[in-house]
């Protein structure tokens, strides 16, 4: 068959192309042999791409072509890495010799990171973005980089940034890890959006989700062409986002440039019933005492003002002056207090972000600093004494929300506005939806018990209206509440509710009623690894090595967001309908954990265990790396490592026992299980790096987290079908299972449980 091949160029194509010759069954290495000789080439600096389906495909070496369905009509491109010979090398250094000494050396070119990351998540490609990311961070290791240079924060020419590209186009587990990044999330594009305009105007819901989780989001910010996310919201008709603002304290009376609240936009019946159901809670509060009218004081100080283009820090008195709407920075207090002209003048409504951080670049390594980011730029200042610096950053955060809402310093503000909106903590935990759209027992059949455990049971469910099957778990509270374990039931829900990965059991809803408190999760069908572990004592390298690389994606997904799974063990590793590994049971979950913050407590499946957890010294990232080597280990070998009946032995074969394995294991499995199960967690490898190893050279890593690659089939009752091939004809009342929902009014409620993710958040 004849083959067209584009070129690329520094990652785009440039326009020339290659006509090769070949058989469908030969194999990538063949096709690269055959352009080698053409090019004359080295293959090794070659690699070939395949666009399907507007998927990026890597083609790897060892495969036929034939298995990636290629034909004459194919789009297959050739990206060739800019790696310059000894011999390039030698010709540029003569012809250097031959210019003018005042003439000086074109500088090689530099690779285009941010174009790369803006490809990856053109895409939607998490495994890409997260290489290039370690590429760029080794290649940079030891630079001094400024937070503006780092990567994520860096903007095209149209002034958009990695989060506006995530946002448009609706990539949500791309903004997870953004916004555990915390980059700026209210930088204007030249086009004056904010990645949450974006994502309300896209009606992108779990995008706006995640962005409302970022500590310094500004939920009320207009532009100077654009007005706030809410108003975009209504107009977009989507009344989940609507509600998910307004919980977040969005100003439901905010002008924009026009003149217009947002319900002024609303474009559905939904929005217009939602609205004023909100604006009437308030008024309620105001007539009980309860209303707190939003306030911002006004600081004055001195700090230091630094930055790249000043030869020496500068003492400045400032002033952050709330009711004019301006922060001021003069010579000293002197001059403030006789009006004289700013050195600096910032109007605070317009402020992008205010980021603390430690140290300066060739200064003081301990000072106590904030920035200040801006469209005119970024102004950096610092004090020895952190409450100050705590206390600037507190009053700057209010007094940019303050400033939003009231249209304090807006070029376009007509008028201000004295009314505020801020929303008390107990009429966010109030459910407003309809009363049709509420999610309860009653939504829900059952068909049949699949699971159990020592808090509750897991039943087969489907969903009334839809006619689609679930998996509903029941936790019993007064159980919960004797064995002090309730806090682990809201943690894990709370932690399903912010995750969206395909190799994570996704948390669709969760109810209550008197008795229990209800997860409804996807069903998966065929299993979990145990029970084919147990049917089959070990599996076979290949099969082992898909569900381990299947793993390591959710785990490093996790641990972007700093969230430890800590209880990695087959039993809790799902199969879905596809086939592909669901991690599920999250109650042992920990958030926001880091090197300075380890989760301490003793917990976690016994023969899975990492040694620091023995000693408790703390859980960190690390000791997933461990339960994914002692995973592996059982999936090869047939049972866990250092394993034994008595629980002493056990723990102390953990602590100092040696590996060993069995003949059939090969050289390279041992080799990437002693890495990942070190005793030492300081000299485990990354999950980045774990994906390099020689191992897993036959995994594709991107063609892997978007399910190209086809999992392997386990028994002969393996189900493969998608999520809505299975009919229930007639499904049965609920025989299994006997509750009843609250009465209409009733409180008793645990607070922070209740979800819809095709809903506003929690619903309380």
């Amino acid at each position: 068959m004849e083959l067209t091949i584009k070129v690329l160029q520094n990652d785009i194509v440039s326009g020339n192309t290659l006509t090769i010759i070949i058989e469908p069954s030969n194999t990538v290495l063949d096709l690269k042999n055959a352009i080698s000789s053409i090019t004359h080439c080295e293959i090794s600096y070659m690699r070939i791409l395949m666009l399907k389906d507007f998927n990026e495909i890597l083609l790897t070496d060892d495969n036929l072509l034939q298995n990636y369905d290629i034909n004459p009509n194919s789009k297959l491109m050739l990206d060739i890495f800019s790696i310059i010979s000894l011999q390039e090398l030698e010709v540029r250094e003569r012809i250097s010799l031959k210019k003018e000494s005042s003439e000086q050396q074109q500088p090689l070119p530099q690779k285009d990171w941010l174009g790369l990351i803006v490809e990856k998540i053109k895409i939607g490609s998490l495994t890409g973005m997260l290489q290039i990311i370690g590429e760029y961070e080794r290649e940079k290791a030891g630079n001094l980089i400024e937070e503006d240079d780092d990567l994520l924060s860096m903007c095209t020419s149209d002034g958009s940034t990695p989060l506006h590209y995530a946002c448009a186009l609706g990539h949500s587990n791309i903004v997870q890890l953004l916004v555990a990044r915390q980059v700026n999330p209210n930088r204007e594009n030249s086009d004056h959006f904010t990645p949450l305009m974006l994502g309300c105007k896209e009606k992108h819901i779990e995008c706006v989700r995640s962005l409302l989780k970022h500590p310094r989001i500004q939920v009320n910010k207009m532009t100077e062409e654009q007005n706030s996310a809410l108003h975009k919201a209504c107009k977009s008709g989507v009344a989940i986002i609507v509600q998910m603002l307004i919980e977040h304290k969005a100003s439901m009376i905010l002008e924009d440039q026009n003149m217009m609240i947002p319900l002024q936009y609303a474009t559905s019946n939904e929005i217009f019933d939602l609205i004023p159901r909100y604006m009437g809670e308030i008024e309620l509060q105001k007539v009980r005492g309860e209303y707190k009218k939003m306030t911002a004081e006004s600081m004055e100080g001195d700090l230091y003002l630094t930055g790249d283009l000043m030869i020496h820090d500068k003492l400045l008195y400032v002033a952050l002056d709330t009711e004019t709407g301006n922060f001021m920075c003069f010579n000293d207090k002197n001059d403030w207090e006789k009006g004289g002209r700013p050195l600096v003048h910032i109007k605070i409504a317009l402020i992008w972000d205010v980021k603390y951080s430690v140290g300066l670049p060739f200064g003081n390594k301990d000072a106590e600093c904030f920035t200040l980011k801006t469209r005119e730029g970024n102004f950096k200042f610092y004090s020895n004494d952190k409450d100050t610096i705590e206390e600037w950053i507190d009053a700057i955060t209010k007094g940019i929300e303050y400033c939003q809402v009231n249209k304090i310093g807006l070029s376009h503000s007509i008028s201000v506005i004295g009314f505020n909106n801020e929303i008390s903590e107990d009429v966010l935990m109030k459910n407003h939806l309809d009363q049709d759209r509420v999610i309860n027992f009653r939504s829900f059949t059952v068909l049949e018990e699949i699971g159990s455990g020592s808090f509750g049971k897991v039943y087969k469910v489907i969903k009334n209206d839809t006619k689609q099957v679930f998996a509903l778990k029941q936790l019993n509270k007064e159980f919960l509440i004797k064995q002090k374990q309730l806090k682990y039931a809201i943690g894990e829900c709370k932690i399903l509710a912010y995750l969206n990965h395909p190799f994570i059991i996704k948390l669709n809803y969760a109810f209550q009623t008197p008795k229990n408190l209800y997860m409804v999760l996807d069903y998966c069908p065929n299993g979990d690894l145990m029970t084919h572990l147990g049917e089959k004592s070990r599996f076979p390298e290949s099969v082992a090595k898909f569900y381990i690389a299947e793993i390591i994606l959710a785990i490093e997904y996790l641990h972007t967001l700093d969230i430890v799974y800590r209880d990695l063990k087959p039993e809790n590793i799902l199969l879905d309908r596809a086939g592909h590994i669901r991690l599920a049971d999250f109650g042992l979950a920990k958030e926001n954990v880091n090197p300075l913050n380890p989760a301490m407590s003793f917990c976690g499946s016994p023969a899975y265990l990492a040694p620091e957890l023995l000693s408790k010294t703390g859980s960190e990232k690390s000791a997933d790396v461990y339960g994914i080597g002692a995973i592996l280990f059982e999936l090869l070998c047939g049972m866990p490592p250092f394993y034994s009946d008595n629980i002493k032995e056990l723990f102390r074969n953990i602590k100092r026992g040696m590996l060993q394995f069995p003949k059939i294991v090969k050289n390279e499995a041992q080799d990437i299980m002693r890495q990942l199960m070190n005793k030492d967690p300081n000299k485990r490898p990354k999950l980045s790096q774990v994906k390099s190893h020689v191992f897993f050279k036959d995994i594709n890593w991107e063609e892997l987290e978007m399910k190209v690659m086809k999992p392997p089939r386990l028994g002969s009752k393996w189900v493969q079908m998608d999520d809505y091939s299975e009919k229930v004809a007639n499904p049965m009342a609920n025989q299994f299972i006997e509750d009843e929902d609250y009465l209409e009014g009733s409180l008793d409620q645990v607070a922070d449980f209740n979800f819809s993710r095709s809903s506003a958040s929690y619903l309380g």
